[in-house]
């Protein structure tokens, strides 16, 4: 592999073995450092303190305590639809940290726009006139993982009637009202773990409805009728409010759960023991507009596998190098068609961003420019 400088703005990439992602990689995540800069610095952190680039925002203040400013560049000709050139001429980043004190600032006219703002209080601030509530799209999602490998010692859950019980369970209207509040009127839960928006994902199975007499009648069949204990795994956050609300689905019946939301370091911690028994989590989609990130997360040999499937890690791979589409699209197709007959990985709630910002500002509502957040080219002043 190599790269050749063809011009002062062209380069040449060989590479080793196909890769059908590549411009989708290098379109939105690949970035050029300066060699004269970044190279000799023996402290790599050194240079996000004073960054050099050709972004659409030149930063004149980087502080870890205090936070950001950035002033607008006079000209940024690489604009193009992906990335709009910025509206807004200075920007001030100041970290947080917690809802309620970056709900106060809101009020208190210190800030202009935040995200990750509890449903309920983000309903409060809209409710104001000076407030407008925001939904993103969203390429990520929640999702609940079963040890289909039988990782954790609960043999139950090896059982694929078993897995088929709990996924009938599950009423997912409740998630997203917890997550979303009034803003999920009209959602549902997204067809797949990947976004029909992004390259390469298919499938033609559906996921189980809502169907408690049919979960019972599952349990009965795998020879649990009554029932078993299990640890619902989850990240902190929507994920842990969907835990709970998940908890008491399956209570109703007769699978006796109980949740455990854990801190990031903890819950990789727990994967890597092989200690997950449930988990519902949260994947962004890996900020690309390709599904192959996402076979990468959720089916590489790696502490994440808990189905024990030689053949989904072979799918993945054969997919991530197709460069055919429709061959590809098969691929995974057939992989996402296998995780949900074998009830391993079902969807749950997009990872949708609410964001609160005040009436003069507004923010772009189509395709997200990266996996969570948003970039301050897509927010502008009215």
């Amino acid at each position: 592999a190599k790269v050749e400088k063809l011009g002062p703005y062209t380069v040449r990439i060989v590479s080793k073995e196909a890769i059908p992602w590549d411009l989708a990689r290098l379109s939105t995540q690949t970035y050029m450092l300066p060699k004269h800069v970044h190279g000799p610095l023996q402290n790599k952190r050194d240079f996000g303190r004073h960054p050099v680039g050709t972004g659409p925002y030149r930063y004149v203040q980087v502080d870890e305590g205090t936070g950001l400013v950035a002033v607008k560049r006079k000209s940024y000709p690489q604009a193009s639809s992906a990335k709009s050139a910025p509206t807004i001429g200075r920007l001030v980043v100041t970290p947080v940290g917690d809802p309620g004190t970056t709900a106060a600032m809101l009020m208190a006219d210190k800030i202009d726009i935040a995200r990750d703002i509890p449903a309920d209080q983000a309903e409060d601030l809209a409710n104001r006139n000076e407030f407008d509530l925001t939904l993103r799209d969203s390429q990520g999602v929640q999702y609940l993982l079963i040890d289909a490998k039988g990782r954790s010692g609960l043999e139950p859950l090896t059982n694929e009637k078993v897995r088929e019980a709990i996924m009938k369970s599950i009423d997912v209207k409740p998630y997203l009202r917890v997550i979303f509040g009034e803003a999920s009127k009209g959602m549902s839960r997204p067809e797949a773990i990947c976004s029909a928006r992004q390259i390469g994902c298919d499938h033609s199975i559906h996921q189980l409805g809502y169907d408690p007499q049919g979960a019972k009648a599952a349990l009965a069949k795998a020879g649990y009728s009554d029932g078993f204990d299990v640890v619902i795994t989850s990240l902190e956050g929507p994920s842990a409010q969907i835990a709970q609300v998940m908890a008491g689905q399956l209570r109703a019946v007769g699978v006796r759960a109980s949740i455990a939301p854990l801190t990031f370091a903890a819950y990789r911690k727990k994967q890597r023991d092989g200690k997950l028994e449930l988990l519902v989590g949260a994947y962004g989609g890996g900020g690309l507009p390709d599904v192959a990130q996402t076979l990468n997360f959720f089916f590489s040999d790696d502490p994440r596998n808990y189905h024990g499937r030689p053949e989904l890690i072979d799918l993945a791979r054969k997919a991530n190098s197709e460069m055919d589409p429709g061959r590809r699209k098969a691929y995974v197709r057939e992989l996402l068609d296998k995780i949900t007959a074998m009830h391993y990985l079902v969807p749950l709630a997009p990872t949708s961003d609410i964001i609160i910002h005040r009436h003069e500002v507004k923010v772009a509502k189509g395709w997200p420019q990266i996996g969570y957040g948003y970039t301050m080219s897509e927010v502008s002043w009215r």
